[in-house]
């Protein structure tokens, strides 16, 4: 639980709001395993339950609660997967995939920015 925060205001750029308080519960786990022949596989995934407890924002000067709203642009779910290969003579190739999960654009919870995922690869030599 985090008392007196400041968050930037989506609808004012530039400006702060005060959050009298905001808590979050959640899980995350982590797995990860190196197989023979220089393999190597990392997993994660997050899931998050954020609220705010107590908030009270100004809208056209008037006070409206936002408490028990998710905080704005706060994934809730979240996961990778990693692979690795060393690779014989000195060379190492990753690749991965990375899930973002939907997020509130604003504190009202009334509009989402759409989840979203991404795909990474690299090599090279050591």
């Amino acid at each position: 639980m985090k008392d007196n925060l400041l968050a930037p205001d989506p609808l004012n750029p530039g400006t702060t709001l005060q959050i009298g308080r905001q808590s979050s519960r959640g899980v995350e786990a982590t797995f990860a395993v190196a197989l023979p022949a220089g393999v190597g596989i990392d997993a994660s995934v997050a899931v998050l339950d954020a609220r705010y407890d107590e908030f009270a924002q100004n809208v056209g000067g008037t006070l409206v609660s936002r408490s028990g709203n998710t905080p704005r642009n706060i994934p809730e779910r979240l996961a990778n997967l990693w692979f690795t290969w060393s690779a014989p003579g000195d060379w190492q190739f990753r690749g991965g995939i990375q899930h973002v999960g939907d997020r509130f654009w604003n504190h009202a919870n009334s509009g989402t920015v759409p989840g979203y995922t991404v795909v990474d690869a690299a090599c090279g030599a050591d």
